[in-house]
């Protein structure tokens, strides 16, 4: 039988197996809990922008129904910093290594799959660190910057 220890071992491994996927963003980790969110690589760069904000907490609390939590592994969701997370307990003596280097392909498959059905057709704000006006400029062959006669 494992005790404390050998879970906060697994719980260890398996941020580190998840910290190996840029679509997966570790949040927190504390005994054998890790805290982590699903964040498409498309919407890494804003999502602190409200309209993201609120999708990927939707996105992630819809993500936590899904994942199966039998076994020796559950899943629930957690405020971190003010936003949902996902968040994995090794609860019992019956989960493996083996089992848990499958769980950042499962959650990187099945967070990919449930962002593109939430999120069809987008029209979720996701630009550059530049607003729109700023894009009315290009830029020459010299790299000097012109008015643009139309915007992106």
């Amino acid at each position: 039988m494992r005790g404390v220890r050998d879970d906060i071992l697994l719980a260890e491994t398996l941020s580190d197996l998840l910290g190996g996927r840029p679509e997966i963003e570790r949040v927190a980790q504390a005994l054998s809990f890790i805290a982590f969110r699903f964040v498409p690589r498309d919407l890494r760069e804003c999502g602190d922008r409200e309209p993201v904000r609120r999708y990927l907490d939707r996105l992630n609390r819809e993500l936590v129904a899904r994942l199966d939590s039998s076994g020796g592994l559950r899943f629930s969701a957690v405020y971190v910093d003010g936003r949902i997370a996902l968040r994995a307990a090794i609860v019992t003596g019956r989960i493996t290594v083996a089992e848990l280097r499958a769980v950042p392909e499962i959650v990187s498959r099945l967070g990919r799959a449930t962002d593109t059905e939430l999120r069809p057709g987008s029209g979720l704000p996701c630009e550059p660190f530049y607003s729109a006006s700023s894009r009315a400029f290009a830029r020459t062959r010299s790299g000097e910057a012109k008015p643009s006669s139309k915007l992106p």
